[in-house]
């Protein structure tokens, strides 16, 4: 069985305190509610509380009045009126809803829906041809039509007026005429935005009854269609939100009344095929029952007998089943529907196993996607049977068959592949092609075959990551065995009914040993089992769970499960319908590889602040500010001023919970993943001090206040007094023995190399130096140990400068943990800070706080006036890769100028690669008088090419096994992770548990474990990120491979250079290839969009805000705005940096409440300088080292990208 990763959500604490004050729900719901988007009290009270007349008004939808005129016209003039419609479900009642609700105004009607084994999907010319010469003279397409342009001009022409009704996308060219489609609408608040075409095509009619009979708000003549909405509304799988889940909600209990004979005789079909009971029993007992229609027994009960019609009978039976008033007529289609229903899954099963047999027997590579390809299977399963082929290997899955001379089929995707648009990508090979991002159509010729499967697996390889291939499963909230109870279960239910967008509640209850395991089911693939909870024993049913029954007999479990109520012989109880378990294990019982190995998913996931209890100090925000009186406390809050942080154990939503007081008055807390992390320290007597260091906003659009936090006093650490003794002891040192105290604590027992020491002289002296040494040979530690100089005995700063901020975050670790034995402080400045925290950045650097600040050129050049302000107490600036200020980046051709500005007293340039040239321009820009360089070669090191081997995993699995201490290095923490189960799994038992993964997401306890265990010989491989890099020095690695292309030469360097610091023979595997390029580019775009994904991003924000006053929309929810625009395909993190883009250019405001982000629009100028954006012009420099790398990358020999990293290049002259 596939293993899922499980993703458990955190749902804000102020924002579900806010919540639960405000409308009077519990701490359950409220994080329910949250984790899908409502955080607004008003919002959440429609959402719990629906009612008919909360449907938007039809008038509202562009076009809709234009239409209904058209229409009301045609009936009044006694026009002939077709609907043409589509044969699955959502297209037969679309049909059905337009074609009754005609029949109500008297008008001349009739339906048209296509044969799709004839016809195919949409309008098409013949048809339309015999339509009108039936004598139509309005055509309105229902779910269909959108991309019918052609077919609609031909109508037109003819003298045939069109309406399009639909909801699908929207293509290049649209039909001349007027369409009814909420797409047209870029607005996700739009009620109507996610109708399906049923949907479209109920507010056509609600608007034509709201005309014709001059009512207003919603009118219960719309109640008789509320039954086919909520069905083809649920088969359609559309997002249940706005007007959607009122459909459905009031649809279903439409349709638990049984007034639709057709519907009432379906249901009881498919009731009958489970063992349950009619309507007619139903009413006449007049008890709870578990038939009373819901989302799920109308998804798996009464839609795929009406789909199977269309699938593989007559689409007419469905038409008429929904029509007729005659009971038994209802009941006998409904059975030929049935029957047909099973002829379906007949057909259905024997082309899968045909499929799983053919996949099985060719093998699948799960990153080149599937095709699948039969002679004869029934087109009208195929996608089906996709479907389920996606759910046994997912992987983006294409299933063909043969038909007329073409192959045609259907596709379905996995979460983050867009299936249309990599069609769209075949479209010169593709006869036709058509859908969405998780669902295709399209028709491709035999000759063709063979290229399509080629550019398939090339375009799923580059559009998808190594971590796509694995489910997420998100889980709302852990919970107790005792907290499953009919109360609970009452309150989750208020959310009904569930569907996509509004999933049914998961929880995951930890620690679980079943008292009882039964295979059940008549084919022997469902898992039951029995928990013992402290009142009474609850159930638990695996559906297609039978091979977790070892699993679960071997110890205690971690069930994720969804709350269910199961009704058997008149008695009802609550039961566990479970979505997926796993081994339970404690995490202070097991081994480091052991915890590390199970835990991996949860250490992937993205948390900013997982190492945060390990930090000495951190800047944050305090939430939680709007409520009670905190507004007037925040008004009267100090720059400087103490806070007290307090731990609320007792707190009833939030036992992690740390409350943030002034003067014993609460102002809010601290960030609820901030707290979760910080509560454990607490609790072991772990003390800190907060202090004020901005107050944001103001009070017409609320308050805030940014902190700064630091560690007091640990048990297991130096008080903050001993460390600023330890500074002040050091301060007191003479000069001599201070230069040894910093040389100690850089290198321990090693002494400075000749060249280094000759470098620290100069700079003693007051000297402007220029330094040129090879890799390994340590440049770093020249300015590390003048910077601790100049700190310590001068009490002036130093600023480094490096080329990215990719190194930046680097160094940043290495150095605050290298330098904190001296009691330095040391931060990092880029354009990731936020402006909050940019100015209390300033703030620490204007008050001395801070020692050493690492950056970047265009932040200091954006920022030089806030510099310049540092005066005589900028003892340094070092500029580390030197040889950049030869290159063509703005940034670097500024700072010679910017350095004069600001006035550093010394400057050191250092590099391993200065050519005559760029020797002679670095010397003559920074006025350097003194030159070093260390002409060493590192002849130890061999350079090993394998970058035509795509074979990685056993060229690894052989170098593994040799046991000498081996780095691989790869660009993704999800590949990483892979990449050493893959290792342990292939390994002898004895080299199983020598091997390791390594990324910024461990913390940092887990990762200097690693570290040391690496250092002394008890780990051997470690398959890392670039976070195993600057700051760990382990000399004797052997191995050094480059899985995957590096991101800069430097990075390049800096990698490869870790091989054999010790000076024996060593090896530097270059394994990656030009598949890699396409990731390395993904990773850059993300945050680096180019200026026309950015000129879209904001046209759509100017859509988004129009008419209000701001956008109040997660990142989340813009992310799949643009993903459904078509334009980009960001994540989250890249919708941050895009409005961080607009807000440095003073296009737009940013406030913040929650997780929401209300984004404010401002007049902006009429040109767009993106260059004027410090985040923009770091991100260029990411683009443009990473385009001159790949110059080097793949077109140098082994022998020159040697050169590269094991000697230095220099002016001869110079030694």
């Amino acid at each position: 069985m596939r293993m899922s990763k499980w993703v458990v959500q955190q749902a804000d604490p102020a924002v579900q305190k806010r919540l639960m004050q405000e409308t009077g729900i519990s701490a359950i719901l409220a994080s329910l509610l949250i984790n899908r988007g409502y955080e607004d009290p008003q919002e959440v009270r429609e959402f719990l509380n629906p009612s008919l007349n909360q449907l938007s008004s039809p008038f509202e939808m562009v076009n809709m009045g234009a239409a209904v005129e058209r229409i009301l016209e045609a009936v009044e003039q006694k026009e002939k009126i077709v609907v043409y419609g589509d044969y699955d479900v959502d297209g037969i009642c679309a049909s059905v809803m337009l074609y009754q609700g005609l029949k109500t105004l008297h008008a001349d009607v009739e339906y048209y829906v296509p044969d799709r084994m004839e016809e195919g999907y949409g309008v098409n010319t013949p048809a339309l041809r015999g339509i009108y010469e039936a004598g139509a003279r309005l055509l309105v397409t229902v779910d269909c039509g959108i991309s019918s342009w052609q077919e609609v001009a031909e109508a037109k022409s003819w003298g045939m007026d069109v309406i399009v009704t639909d909801h699908h996308q929207l293509p290049e060219i649209l039909p001349d005429c007027i369409i009814v489609n909420p797409v047209l609408s870029n607005d996700e608040k739009d009620k109507w935005r996610y109708l399906c075409g049923t949907g479209v095509a109920f507010k056509v009619v609600q608007g034509l009854f709201a005309r014709y009979y001059g009512e207003e708000g919603f009118s219960t003549r719309m109640m008789p269609f509320l039954d086919i909405a909520a069905l083809a509304t649920v088969a359609d799988i559309v997002p249940l939100k706005g007007d959607n889940r009122i459909l459905v909600k009031f649809g279903l209990e439409e349709m638990a009344l049984g007034k639709r004979p057709g519907l009432a005789a379906l249901w009881e079909v498919s009731q009958s095929r489970q063992g349950g009971k009619s309507h007619k029993e139903c009413n006449e007992q007049k008890q709870e029952s578990n038939i009373v229609p819901d989302t799920v027994s109308v998804g798996y009960g009464l839609a795929p007998r009406l789909n199977a019609c269309g699938r593989i009978g007559d689409v007419r039976l469905g038409l008429r089943l929904l029509v007729t008033e005659d009971p038994n007529e209802a009941m006998e289609i409904a059975q030929m529907l049935d029957a047909e229903n099973r002829n379906r899954q007949n057909i259905e099963r024997q082309i899968y196993e045909e499929a799983v047999a053919m996949v099985e027997k060719q093998g699948i590579r799960q990153q080149d996607g599937l095709i699948v390809v039969g002679e004869d299977w029934h087109p009208g399963v195929i996608g089906i049977v996709a479907s389920r082929l996606v759910e046994q290997y997912y992987t983006p899955t294409i299933v063909l068959t043969k038909a007329n001379g073409l192959y045609k089929g259907s596709g379905r995707s996995i979460e983050g592949f867009h299936l249309q648009q990599a069609l769209s990508q075949c479209s010169d090979i593709l006869e036709n092609y058509g859908g969405h991002s998780q669902a295709a159509g399209l028709g491709v010729a035999p000759e063709h075959l063979h290229e399509f499967r080629k550019r398939f697996a090339k375009l799923v390889s580059e559009g998808t990551t190594n971590d796509s291939f694995m489910p997420t499963l998100k889980i709302d909230a852990e919970i107790q065995m005792g907290e499953i109870n009919t109360d609970i279960y009452k309150e989750i239910s208020r959310i009904e009914p569930t569907g996509t967008m509004n999933p049914t509640p998961v929880f995951v209850c930890r620690g679980q040993k079943p008292i009882e395991t039964r295979i059940v089911g008549g084919q022997g693939d469902h898992l039951r089992i029995r928990v013992r909870g402290p009142q009474y024993d609850i159930f638990g049913i695996g559906f297609k769970k039978a091979e977790l029954q070892p699993m679960v007999q071997q110890g205690s479990i971690d069930i994720a499960f969804n709350m269910d109520k199961n009704t058997f012989n008149g008695r009802t109880s609550l039961q566990m319908l479970i979505k997926d378990m796993k081994p339970y294990r404690r995490p202070d019982q097991m081994t480091l590889l052991d915890r590390l190995f199970f835990y991996k998913d949860e250490y992937l996931q993205d948390d900013p602040y997982r190492g945060i209890a390990e930090q000495d100090q951190f800047f944050t925000k305090i939430v939680g500010v709007s409520f009670e009186n905190r507004q007037e406390l925040l008004a009267e809050l100090q720059v400087g001023q103490q806070l007290d942080l307090v731990h609320e154990k007792d707190n009833p939503h939030d036992e992690h919970a740390i409350a943030v007081f002034a003067d014993g008055e609460q102002l809010g807390y601290l960030k609820r993943n901030i707290a979760r992390h910080l509560a454990e320290n607490f609790d072991n007597g772990v003390q800190y001090e907060a202090v004020v260091v901005q107050v944001t906003g103001s009070i017409e659009k609320n308050l805030g206040a940014n902190i700064f936090i630091q560690k007091v006093q640990n048990a297991d650490q130096e008080t903050q007094a001993e460390q600023e003794s330890i500074r002040r002891e050091l301060e007191n040192l003479d000069e001599p023995a201070l230069k040894e105290q910093i040389r100690e604590a850089l290198l321990g027992q090693h002494t400075y190399r000749p060249k280094q020491q000759e470098a620290l002289d100069a700079l003693y002296r007051k000297d402007n130096v220029m330094a040129i040494l090879g890799t390994g040979r340590g440049k770093s530690a020249i300015f590390q140990a003048y910077s601790a100089y100049l700190a310590l005995w001068k009490h002036k700063a130093t600023i480094i400068v490096y080329p990215l901020r990719a190194l930046v975050n680097d160094q940043y670790q290495s150095l605050e943990k290298k330098l904190k034995p001296l009691g330095l402080q040391v931060c990092l400045a880029t354009g990731a800070l936020e402006g909050e925290e940019r100015a209390a950045f300033f703030q620490r650097v204007m008050e001395g706080q801070v020692d050493l600040i690492l950056t970047t050129p265009e932040f200091l050049v954006y920022n030089k006036h806030r510099f310049m302000e540092l005066g005589s107490r900028l003892g340094m600036v070092v500029i580390d890769e030197a040889h950049h200020l030869a290159s063509r980046r703005q940034g670097y051709k500024q700072l010679p100028g910017v350095l004069k500005e600001i006035r550093p007293e010394q400057i050191l340039a250092v590099t391993a690669t200065a050519s005559d040239d760029v020797a002679a321009h670095i010397v003559k820009s920074l006025e350097l008088e003194t030159r070093i360089v260390d002409p060493h070669v590192r002849d130890n090191l061999q350079l090993v090419d394998q970058r035509s081997n795509y074979k990685k995993a056993d060229y690894l699995i052989d170098l593994a096994a040799s046991g000498e201490k081996t780095v691989i290095y790869l660009n993704s923490r999800h590949k990483a992770v892979q990449l050493a189960e893959l290792l342990r799994e292939k390994m002898p038992a004895s080299m199983q548990n020598k091997i390791c993964y390594y990324h910024g997401g461990l913390s940092s306890a887990d990762r200097l474990a690693i570290e040391n265990a690496f250092r002394d010989g008890t780990l051997k491989v470690i398959v890392t990120t670039s976070a195993f890099g600057e700051g760990i020095d382990i000399p004797d690695i052997r191995h050094v491979v480059l899985y995957h292309l590096s991101f800069s030469s430097e990075e390049y360097n800096q990698l490869a250079g870790r091989a054999g610091r010790d000076g024996m023979p060593a090896k530097v595997h270059l394994l990656y290839n030009q598949r890699d390029e396409m990731l390395n580019r993904n990773v850059l775009s993300s945050s680096c969009p180019s200026r026309e994904v950015l000129g879209k991003f904001y046209k759509l924000l100017q859509l988004l805000i129009q008419g209000k006053p701001a956008i109040e929309l997660t990142n989340n929810e813009l992310c799949e705005l643009v993903k459904r625009e078509r334009f980009a395909e960001p994540t989250e993190s890249c919708i941050s940096s895009w409005l961080g883009i607009f807000e440095e250019l003073g296009f737009l405001e940013r406030e913040r409440e929650g997780a929401k982000r209300r984004i404010i629009m401002t007049p902006s100028p009429t040109k767009m300088d993106l260059l004027s954006s410090l985040r923009y012009q770091e991100c260029m420099a990411e683009l443009d080292d990473f385009q001159r790398y790949l110059e080097i990358a793949f077109d140098n020999s082994k022998e020159t990208l040697l050169k590269a990293i094991n000697q230095p290049i220099y002016p001869k002259q110079w030694v």
